[in-house]
Order: C-alpha cells, then sequence, then structure tokens
C-alpha cells in the first residue's frame, strides 16, 4: 500500500509540474553566435552578441532590429538608462551610446582600470565593478566616476 501512495504522489508531482511551469519558445530573433548580455527598459530588450554586434526588439514588436557592430568582442555587461545604453568590456572600458545603441562613444578616463567587470543602475545611479579596483558610482550619467570608499552596500 505504501508503494502504491508514494507512485500515485509521484506520479503526481510529474504531471503539476510539467504542465504548471511556462514553456520556452524560440524568438525570431538573432541566429547563429551567442548572446554575451541581455538587459531591458520600458520599451524593449536590447542584446550584446558575442560578437559585438547589438540588437533592440521593442515589446511591441516580434523583430530584433540590428543595430550596429561595436568592434568590441569582450563585453562583460549591459544596462539602459531610458534611452542611453552602456556596455562594460574587458579591456575597453565603459560605452555609451545615447542613440539606442546605433552609435557608441568610450566614456574617456571611465574609472582607474579598464577592465570593468559589470554595470547595473538605476533612474539615476549608474555602478561599475571593476578589476581589482572596486566599485564605481556616477550620478551624472556616467560623465564622472567615484569610488565606493565607504564600503556601503548599493541595491539596485
Amino acid at each position: 500500500m505504501k508503494r502504491f501512495l508514494v507512485l500515485i504522489v509521484l506520479l503526481s508531482c510529474l504531471i503539476l509540474t510539467s504542465s504548471s511551469f511556462a514553456q520556452w519558445t524560440m524568438t525570431n530573433g538573432p541566429i547563429g553566435g551567442f548572446v554575451d548580455r541581455i538587459t531591458g527598459n520600458n520599451e524593449g530588450l536590447f542584446i550584446v552578441a558575442g560578437n559585438g554586434n547589438t540588437y533592440f526588439r521593442k515589446y511591441s514588436d516580434d523583430r530584433w532590429t540590428l543595430l550596429c557592430s561595436t568592434g568590441l568582442n569582450q563585453i562583460t555587461g549591459a544596462y539602459i538608462q531610458d534611452s542611453t545604453f552602456y556596455i562594460s568590456t574587458f579591456y575597453s572600458g565603459i560605452w555609451k551610446s545615447n542613440d539606442y545603441g546605433y552609435t557608441w562613444q568610450k566614456i574617456p578616463r571611465t574609472v582607474v582600470s579598464d577592465t570593468v567587470w559589470s554595470i547595473c543602475g538605476d533612474d539615476s545611479t549608474i555602478l561599475a565593478g571593476t578589476f581589482q579596483k572596486g566599485l564605481f558610482v556616477s550620478n551624472d550619467n556616467g560623465e564622472t566616476w567615484n569610488r565606493n570608499r565607504a564600503g556601503g552596500i548599493y541595491l539596485v
């Protein structure tokens, strides 16, 4: 009787779990290669591919648009703040686009280190995590950066 009950419970769990989770579906997005970073804002999703190509898909549309090829292939992070896109790189600092990713400019003297492992933020603050130099904070859209010397923790 115990074996029968265990079998019923296991079968019930199998049936419930297979039908209760959302199913993944293939998009008609960029094909080939790998996706390096994904981020989004209230308008859509932004992808950086492993070859440095950038793509954007509006939520109201079902197609991906190739924005440009950045020429950067060691992208470590991506972040969108309104219509401004940021990417962090392994040896080239932080790059910024003010036109939804069609053109890119390197932020001069971004932080003490050109090796930026990650980038994120909220409406007024951008955070950049660097290799051996710590966490840097910008409150002016990446124009200036300050090292987080207080040791505080930022929750984004």
